[in-house]
């Protein structure tokens, strides 16, 4: 997995609903939207990464991510990111998380667990999963990575794009729950 990826999954896992990042929204409208998502909430987060002309197709992003726990300003969330690239049914790679975030006035700080971190790969085998994982490990923030408010459009309520500088915009949205 290259860099580029990475750094774009990073994005979305990061921003994946545990932070709610908004177009210039205050910390007022943050809170109003991170009630939107109470402990069990899952937030379904979609971003289309370009392919590079060579090694790396089009590629549809997508992450999944449960509120676990909220407890004043800190949320620990577990997640689920899929690559699958176009024109494929079924994901390239799935890797698996837990992060921690906290708020503070103007953004929230962020903070990937490695050691939740799981890959799976089919098509490289258990020795390229090692190999896969290894390396996101390596590229992970050395610590918490900052996201600001101000990168967040709040959109029909309580969905939301996150639009970092220089990468493609996140579409994400609460699942919906089943009726029983």
């Amino acid at each position: 997995m290259n860099s580029a990826l990475l750094k774009h999954s990073v994005c979305v896992l990061l921003c994946f609903g545990l932070i709610p990042v908004a177009g210039a929204a205050t910390n007022e409208e943050m809170t109003r939207l991170e009630a939107a998502y109470p402990v069990g909430s899952v937030v379904i987060c979609r971003q289309d990464l370009p392919g590079n002309g060579m090694a790396h197709l089009p590629t549809r992003l997508e992450v999944r991510g449960t509120v676990l726990s909220r407890e004043a300003d800190l949320t620990t969330g577990q997640g689920v990111a899929t690559w699958t690239p176009h024109g494929s049914a079924s994901p390239g790679l799935t890797l698996t998380f837990k992060v921690t975030q906290r708020k503070s006035g103007s953004g929230y700080y962020s903070r990937i667990d490695s050691a939740s971190m799981a890959v799976s790969m089919p098509a490289a085998g258990p020795e390229g999963e090692k190999t896969v994982l290894e390396g996101m490990r390596q590229r992970l923030p050395a610590g918490e990575e900052f996201a600001p408010f101000s990168e967040t459009d709040i959109t029909d309520f309580p969905s939301y794009v996150v639009r970092k500088p220089e990468e493609p915009p996140s579409y994400c949205h609460k699942e919906m729950q089943e009726l029983p």
